[in-house]
């Protein structure tokens, strides 16, 4: 580790391990996705918004086969929803106050 920053560098291998990376289509998410499979992981990216996706490298940074999920009308209940953010804040102690 540099100093008292991590780095992407100081990631060590990740070869054999599979990634889930939520979010993945820009920002922190696509960062996240680009450093896991440049350290040899099988990286699975779930996007809310397909058409944003390029891929680390632009338009032909996709590799594999991607395959459209789509999801179902549990994904969508607003009850079980508010019961994974309330333990979401409960577990890390951040309140959103959303």
């Amino acid at each position: 580790m540099a100093g008292n920053r991590w780095t992407e560098a100081d990631v060590p291998g990740q070869s054999g391990r599979v990634v889930l990376v939520t979010g993945a289509n820009t920002g922190l998410g696509l960062e996240t996705a680009r450093v896991f499979a440049a350290r040899g992981a099988t990286v699975v990216i779930a996007c809310r918004d397909t058409g944003q996706y390029y891929g680390p490298s632009g338009p032909g940074g996709l590799r594999g086969h991607p395959v459209l999920a789509r999801s179902g009308p549990a994904s969508h209940d607003a009850a079980a929803q508010a019961r994974l953010w309330a333990e979401s804040e409960r577990l890390t102690g951040i309140v959103y106050g959303l």
